[in-house]
């Protein structure tokens, strides 16, 4: 998760060095601590945590939107909004609804432009997923990403252009991207870039 801003209280950092060390369960006490004293910048990351679980955590998808809904409605932050995005789209903690998946992904896109949330965005459009596939959307919202270094939106992309009827030039993105996205993936696979919405 990107950092909006840093805060200024020793804990936060402590919190981060324990996500990096796998220790969860650490990281969650500490943002805790924070969001009692009115960090509220804590309540996505709480949200997070308890989205993922492991490393001591439990996962809890009703807990996860909890403090996603707080971080969204109280802060107005944009991982919130992915994070409620990705819980509707995956029907984790609330029934499926693509309608209410794409609100919120529509929200991160206002509030960022973030990259994750126009490659969702594009896969609703691509896939008819609540809404009629649109390929002009689709590829509206994929070039986006793309445009922020989204490999996987890259690669997306090219199907839009395929599918719109540009084969060769569709075929040619879609290799690149996949030949980007191996040299990428070798040398780290967390880099951003690689970012993607799993379940």
């Amino acid at each position: 998760m990107e950092e909006p801003r840093e805060i200024d209280d020793p804990r936060w950092e402590r919190a981060h060095e324990a996500i990096q060390a796998n220790d969860y369960a650490g990281a969650l006490f500490l943002f805790k601590a924070m969001a009692k004293d009115g960090i509220k910048d804590a309540y996505t990351k709480i949200g997070y945590t308890y989205s993922l679980g492991g490393y001591g955590v439990d996962k809890n998808h009703g807990e996860a939107i909890k403090w996603l809904r707080k971080a969204y409605y109280e802060v107005d932050d944009a991982w919130a909004a992915i994070g409620l995005g990705r819980s509707y789209y995956y029907g984790q903690g609330v029934k499926k609804d693509y309608a209410d998946a794409r609100k919120y992904f529509y929200e991160a896109a206002r509030i960022i432009n973030i990259d994750i949330a126009n490659l969702m965005l594009g896969r609703i459009y691509h896939d008819g997923l609540g809404v009629e596939k649109d390929l002009a959307k689709a590829y509206y919202f994929y070039r986006r990403a793309a445009a922020k270094g989204n490999l996987v939106a890259l690669f997306k992309l090219g199907w839009v252009i395929h599918e719109k009827g540009e084969i060769a030039k569709g075929a040619c993105v879609r290799y690149r991207a996949a030949r980007e996205i191996s040299k990428v993936k070798r040398k780290n696979p967390k880099d951003s870039r690689l970012r993607d919405l799993p379940e």
